[in-house]
């Protein structure tokens, strides 16, 4: 097993130089030239001497290729640029706004996971035809609304109607809930899903039967059939769903006025800042990678049937 999880780790190296390419060349290559906006934001006539003087300066002259390798190498010696609306160093401001980030992922996964689980077992162990069908109705509609539209939704009603939160967040630790929770509802449907098909797979498996048989309890039974049967594959899950969590707070950030990274990409996308974006995209590439690959080394680790299938087999 050590030597499948060295191979995995040595994989590590390619994959995160594929992310770095297609990073910088998704940014390179986008509509829109930063020369000229820097220009027109400066007020400067452009002549041609001008415009490859600039070029120059923001480190855009020259080939694709040439821009890449001298980017790589700022990257791997802990540069990542200076950005080109303010000519300050992207490192700290990506850090300054990645913890907000990192905290309304979190919070949104802890509400997340709970309600999931809860709603992905009640469906499972649901006998009315009613409580599944609700439960359908409920999944698909979360699963259908887009996340800008549910928090916007909320805002009206919690912020405008009740008056329970600020229309605007400074920042504050009692303007994460509502953020959070939007995030939380679009991500639970899915999960929950999953989460009952899994506990299906567990009860019509043979331990489970004999379980029933010998007559344990329905508390007994979830204890200690259904749950760790469910929780533990679902390891992964959670992990992707970290992911999706931590690249979805975009456009709920800016919505709410939480002071993450939303902002900071937005903005960095209407100035064509590319070195800003070009470091969001790696940091975000390199965050979901190791977060997935400890989560599949951790599930392999807490249920052996899945060493085979992630090629961990002793």
């Amino acid at each position: 097993m050590r030597a499948a999880i060295w191979q995995r780790l040595l994989w590590l190296p390619p994959l995160l130089l594929a992310m770095s390419m297609l990073a910088f060349a998704l940014v390179a290559l986008a509509p829109g030239d930063p020369v000229a906006l820097e220009a027109m934001r400066a007020g400067i006539v452009l002549t041609p001497e001008n415009a490859a003087a600039l070029r120059q300066q923001l480190g855009l002259d020259g080939t694709l290729a040439e821009r890449y390798w001298r980017w790589l190498q700022a990257v791997l010696q802990g540069d990542w640029g200076h950005s080109i609306a303010s000519g300050r160093p992207v490192g700290p401001k990506i850090m300054a706004h990645f913890g907000p980030s990192l905290l309304l992922a979190l919070s949104a996964l802890a509400l997340a996971m709970p309600l999931a689980v809860g709603l992905g077992l009640a469906a499972a162990l649901a006998r009315s035809p009613w409580a599944a069908a609700s439960w359908r109705v409920l999944t698909l509609l979360l699963v259908a609304l887009p996340g800008f539209w549910l928090a916007l939704l909320a805002l009206h009603f919690f912020a405008v109607q009740w008056g329970w939160v600020r229309v605007l967040g400074q920042g504050e630790l009692r303007d994460l809930w509502l953020p959070a929770a939007v995030l939380a509802l679009g991500v639970a449907a899915p999960a929950s899903r999953l989460i009952r098909e899994r506990a299906l797979q567990v009860m019509s498996a043979a331990p489970f039967k004999l379980a029933l048989a010998q007559g344990l309890g329905p508390a007994q039974l979830l204890l200690t059939r259904i749950l760790p049967g469910t929780l533990v594959p679902s390891i992964t899950l959670w992990a992707h769903t970290f992911g999706v969590l931590l690249g979805g707070v975009v456009i709920v950030e800016r919505i709410f006025g939480w002071p993450g990274l939303g902002r900071l990409v937005l903005e960095a996308i209407a100035e064509r800042d590319f070195p800003v974006l070009q470091a969001y995209l790696l940091a975000m590439g390199v965050v979901y990678v190791l977060v997935n690959l400890v989560a599949d080394l951790l599930a392999a680790a807490l249920d052996p049937r899945l060493r085979a299938s992630l090629g961990l087999q002793p």
